[in-house]
């Protein structure tokens, strides 16, 4: 631990349980975080891997949510400990000390197998199945779609209704649904922007985790130092309904860790997330769930994923679950599937990168990259157009912003709710700005970009690839895509 303590702490805050860490050398752990990661909806986190198909490219990014989940939940007491809301405090701040590790540890604990693809294709899926409605008397069209739960709200449903769970939450004194809505950001607290914001409990230990399973080493942060410049001071918004009288802030000082932090970030998510064969294969990924929804092999609906919590299916619906609904559609259903799922299973299921055939990426300000729906479309429709492409390839596109930002970027992020709450915070004298209102801050000048991309993936064989290429050649070069043939 980096913060120790000689006073005496009610039993109910004492750690009785240390896990060792590669990160951290151990996490310690209360008796009811232990009884918490001790039930069977926990212990399922175990085969959910953190970073999915990344392995297939970085044989060595593994780890589970379950690991993540830990490490949030530890990172997320030192800072508190930091901020004098510890363990060692009076009562109440002890109790809420704890309150927010278990909703740190739990914060994964409704998420889909698979990692974010899954849940990407099952909202793009209940997406289509729109049931459109004439509103005869206005002349109107409504529109409803089957319900369908982001992993958040997955898991405020496993903390109401998994029995072992809940039983064990509210045996140690504590809500479920408190801790639900503290994971879920649903309520601005002191500590909101330490759940979720650029620099939360939930990314230092991603960030730091990732960078040691795969190799890459943009994730050695300054953690220790980061953490011991939080502070608490007034809230500048206190008199605005709903807000905390005070705010979680760094001080100046660490302005330049803050950016090194930042950049790590948008460093990983480009050479590994946005690594091309990993987003190859996250395509996959999620072409072969969409295909598993379609016939009916599995339903993530809102009613479904209910009734598998309550009958504790859920606790069973893991990365092994999923795998083993691959090959038993490859197996008996192949003749079900299209062209393009097809070549995703295959591919998948032997670990063949998609050809990655054309790709633009680019660094653009708010005012230069105004052109990239444009460019989009244009593809799109040529992919459209000609047979072979269509059955055989994707257009992947992605604006990825390195930082939250204002919703107007002409504004000043202080001066905009969203940009606010989701910023890093600096003392500044008295008061308090986001990390881009400073002119020191390499912060303020991301806050002003975005990095666009557009890649054609082909998933045929080599034949097939040549055949793509013709077909888009012009027009890829119209719009200034490279050719990786």
């Amino acid at each position: 631990m980096l913060f120790a303590s000689s006073i005496k702490m009610p039993t109910e805050f004492e750690f009785v349980t240390w896990i060792s860490d590669p990160l951290y050398g151990s996490i310690p752990l209360t008796k009811i975080e232990t009884d918490v990661i001790n039930t069977q909806a926990f212990q399922r986190l175990r085969r959910v891997s953190q970073l999915g198909v990344v392995s297939l490219v970085f044989p060595s990014a593994t780890y589970s949510r379950f690991t993540h989940s830990l490490g949030a939940c530890h990172i997320f007491g030192q800072i508190l400990e930091q901020l004098g809301h510890g363990r060692q405090g009076c009562e109440e701040q002890a109790k809420n000390w704890q309150k927010h590790r278990l909703a740190m540890v739990l914060h994964d604990v409704g998420h889909y197998f698979g990692a974010h693809a899954v849940e990407s294709a099952a909202e793009d899926h209940y997406s289509s199945l729109l049931k459109v409605t004439p509103k005869k008397e206005i002349g109107l069209v409504g529109k409803e779609r089957p319900a369908f739960l982001r992993h958040e709200d997955v898991g405020r449903q496993v903390l109401r209704n998994d029995e072992e769970l809940r039983t064990v939450i509210e045996g140690g004194g504590y809500d479920p649904e408190t801790i639900a809505r503290v994971f879920s950001s649903d309520e601005s607290t002191i500590f909101s922007n330490l759940v979720s914001s650029d620099l939360d409990a939930d990314r230092l230990d991603y960030l730091m985790r990732s960078s040691q399973a795969t190799g890459i080493p943009y994730g050695f942060l300054d953690r220790d130092f980061l953490i011991r410049k939080l502070h608490l001071m007034d809230n500048p918004k206190e008199k605005e309904d709903g807000q905390p009288a005070q705010i979680v802030a760094l001080k100046r000082s660490a302005v330049r860790a803050a950016d090194h932090f930042l950049l790590s970030r948008m460093f990983d998510y480009l050479q590994v997330i946005f690594q091309h064969d990993v987003v190859g294969f996250e395509i996959m990924l999620k072409q072969c769930v969409i295909a598993l929804l379609r016939l009916g092999e599995i339903k993530l609906d809102k009613d479904t994923v209910i009734a598998n919590i309550k009958e504790n299916k859920w606790r069973t619906m893991d990365d092994q679950f999923l795998w083993s609904r691959f090959r038993s559609v490859m197996e008996e259903r192949e003749g079900e599937l299209t062209t393009l799922e097809q070549h995703c299973f295959e591919r998948l299921l032997t670990r063949s990168p998609a050809h990655r055939l054309y790709s633009l990426e680019r660094i653009v300000d708010d005012k230069r990259g105004q052109d990239f729906a444009e460019k989009e479309a244009a593809i799109q429709g040529a992919i459209m157009e000609n047979a072979t492409s269509k059955d055989n390839c994707i257009l992947w596109s992605k604006t990825f912003r390195p930082l939250a930002r204002p919703n107007n970027p002409s504004s000043k992020a202080s001066d905009d709710d969203t940009g606010f709450e989701k910023a890093i915070r600096i003392e500044c004298g008295d008061t308090v700005k986001p990390i881009y209102d400073m002119q020191e801050s390499i912060a303020s000048q991301l806050a002003k970009s975005e990095y666009q991309m557009l890649r054609v993936y082909v998933f045929g064989d080599q034949d097939c690839v040549s055949k793509v290429e013709n077909e888009l050649r012009k027009c890829a070069s119209d719009h200034g895509l490279d050719c990786h043939s």
